[in-house]
């Protein structure tokens, strides 16, 4: 989003203040994914692969979690999905 801040904070949670106003917060976890994200690229397989390896979990739970962390923003307008 455009004029969007986003900060990782003390406790390790994420802040994102959109340009309305709007605060959103995730915790450590959605830090995890978010990062995961960028460092693949947009990749989301990619990026699910990263945190499940990271976090001995499956890649099938971390891609759900990954997809409804997209999903949450994009309705919000804080990111755009793209095929």
């Amino acid at each position: 989003m455009p004029g969007a801040i986003l900060a990782e904070i003390a406790d390790g949670s994420l802040v994102v203040l959109s340009p309305e106003g709007t605060v959103y917060r995730g915790n450590a976890g959605a830090v995890a994914v978010w990062r995961a994200i960028e460092a693949a690229n947009d990749d989301l397989d990619l990026a699910a692969a990263d945190v499940a390896k990271q976090y001995s979990i499956s890649v099938d739970r971390v891609r759900s979690d990954l997809d409804h962390l997209v999903a949450v923003m994009s309705a919000a307008g804080i990111v755009r999905a793209e095929p």
